[in-house]
């Protein structure tokens, strides 16, 4: 079984090699799946599953839930699935490629690739406005706002799960910038990286 894990900065493209690294490679990709599995499990909407776990990533549930002050139990319940979830996906001994919610910190004793992907500034800038309609009529300022504020939960969240740094080369094993590159153009190399760093 062949895991490749995805951790990004907001519109560096991570999403979309993903996809494509996916199709390439003929692996299973999840993504949103992840997501409508995880309202399955606590039996929520999938908006209400993205707002709970964007806005309480930064408490990792190892403790039990008395512990918990002024956090409401749902929050609790979609972080504890959400790790459930990428257990389950590892448990189908399937290839697949897993975007995101630090799948590599979790699935750590499966010895997945881990793979980084940023990318300058203006290179997010112009990402999020090519695929992302409802950013069409924001400001610069108005986007690289939620850009750190998405990166900042995404780092608490990893290191909460792991005791490392996101974004730190030390806890990957290829760091790809997408700085004014064409993503098509990187799906192969790293396709080929993958195949040859699962066969050593």
């Amino acid at each position: 079984m062949n895991i490749i894990t995805i951790s990004r900065e907001f519109g560096s493209g991570g999403r979309t090699i993903g996809r494509a690294l996916a199709e390439t490679l003929g692996y299973k990709y999840y993504d949103k799946e992840i997501i409508q599995e995880i309202a399955k499990q606590v039996n929520l909407s999938e908006e209400e599953v993205m707002k709970l776990s964007e806005e309480n990533k930064a408490t990792f549930l190892q403790m039990p839930f008395e512990n918990y002050t002024g956090m409401d139990r749902r929050s609790v319940d979609v972080l504890r699935a959400q790790r459930q979830v990428l257990l389950q996906i590892a448990e189908k001994n399937e290839n697949c490629v897993i975007i995101g919610r630090s799948g590599g910190a979790i699935l750590g004793d499966e010895h997945p690739l881990r793979l980084f992907i940023y990318a300058d500034t203006q290179t997010k800038l112009d990402n999020i406005r090519a695929t992302q309609e409802k950013y069409a009529n924001s400001t610069d300022k108005q986007i690289i706002r939620t850009m750190k504020r998405i990166d900042s939960i995404r780092a608490a969240y990893f290191e909460l799960v792991s005791g490392e740094q996101w974004g730190d080369r030390n806890n990957y094993d290829l760091c790809i910038n997408t700085s004014g590159c064409a993503m098509k153009n990187l799906v192969k190399p790293i396709a080929d990286y993958a195949v040859s760093w699962f066969e050593d």
